[in-house]
């Protein structure tokens, strides 16, 4: 072997590792249902303390070794996987994101991981550490922040601004409100008192979507932004904006999510208009129910059947037969759910609790009607 060809050979080999050391990416993975999980990949453990939205960083091309361990009471399944990262040039600095998914209909299994997007970095590419404690001035006591709160013992007390029934408030927040939300935030390392203050603010008071959006920036989880978002719905003096909420999350799933969760609620309007009163005759129902049963998936089947949902009424009868044609008590909880605003003999509607099989569904049945 020649000098020459020696020294080409070493230069590619060369070029290909620099190459190689510059193709660095990032790998999110998070939960649909917001459980928390420990990640590891390629057997190094990621995040020490259980997450539902875990971010791996400096992430080489190649395959990867995934392993989720989950961390809830019920939960402590373990999903194993591994994905490949090719050496394209669209794939260089990219960020990777992957959602667990719940229950899969077709494999049957408790969980499984699906690539969800692809975008660009997003956040530094060493973790950030975080800051030591800060040095704040204490909260004045007696003092008073706008229309938010006030101090007590060196802790804010937040005004009851809210009134559940009529959906309305005594004050609107301003935008100098919203600082005082801010600067709170802003003053608090707890991570739990930072999640406290932001939903006391979100649940006591009303506020544009703007302001919404504004507020949820604060939180790093997107499953709890998606959830406070939800909550903070009715609050709304905006509502015909709701879907600029929207802006607030970063994955194109969890905007999906709330896509949906308005349209969920759009459809409860128009079910309301019916003002249900008499049910479908048997002949009229018989046709839906023969409809539904025939399709032949349980996903589709729901989606079918929450669609008769939207123009009939029913009593608590026909409900029942059509939660017979479900197989699971996820898929039968959320018919049944759907059902209520159409249902002409609502007294009887706690009944149907004992359609499900399970009693865990049971109970999540009879609390959720509760409310």
């Amino acid at each position: 072997m020649n000098k020459a060809f020696l020294i080409l050979f070493a230069s590619l080999i060369c070029r290909n590792l620099a190459f190689s050391q510059a193709f660095i990416n990032n790998l999110v993975v998070y939960s649909e249902s917001g459980k928390i999980f420990t990640l590891y990949l390629n057997d190094e453990k990621i995040n020490e303390l259980p997450q539902s939205d875990v971010k791996a960083y400096n992430i080489n091309e190649g395959w990867q070794k995934i392993k989720i361990e989950f961390n809830d009471e019920k939960d402590k399944s373990i999903i194993k996987d591994s994905i490949l990262i090719k050496q394209l040039e669209k794939n260089e600095n990219a960020e990777f994101v992957y959602i667990i998914r719940d229950a899969s209909r077709k494999k049957r299994v408790p969980h499984e991981l699906e690539f969800n997007s692809q975008i660009e970095l997003s956040g530094p590419l060493i973790p950030k550490i975080p800051d030591p404690p800060k040095e704040v001035i204490p909260l004045v006591d007696s003092a008073v922040y706008g229309n938010l709160y006030k101090a007590r013992n060196n802790r804010p007390v937040f005004f009851e601004n809210y009134n559940v029934e009529d959906q309305k408030c005594k004050t609107d927040l301003t935008d100098k409100d919203i600082k005082y939300a801010l600067n709170l935030v802003d003053k608090t390392n707890d991570f739990e008192d930072r999640f406290k203050y932001i939903g006391k603010t979100i649940d006591q008071n009303c506020y544009t979507t703007a302001q919404l959006v504004v507020l949820l920036n604060l939180l790093e989880i997107e499953m709890d932004k998606l959830k406070i978002a939800q909550r903070a719905y009715p609050h709304l003096k905006d509502k015909n904006n709701a879907m600029d909420v929207s802006k607030a999350f970063k994955y194109p799933t969890i905007k999906e999510e709330y896509v949906a969760f308005l349209k969920a609620l759009s459809i409860k309007r128009d079910q309301q208009k019916l003002n249900c009163t008499v049910p479908l005759s048997d002949d009229q129902f018989e046709t839906v129910f023969q409809a539904v049963k025939k399709v032949p998936n349980e996903y589709d089947k729901t989606k079918f059947g929450k669609k008769q949902l939207e123009t009939n009424c029913y009593n608590c009868a026909q409900i029942a037969r059509l939660m017979g044609l479900f197989a699971h008590d996820r898929e039968k909880l959320e018919f049944a759910r759907s059902s209520f605003s159409v249902v002409t003999d609502k007294t009887n509607f706690e009944k149907l609790a004992e359609e499900f099989q399970f009693s865990e569904t049971k109970g999540e049945f009879l609390k959720s009607i509760s409310k």
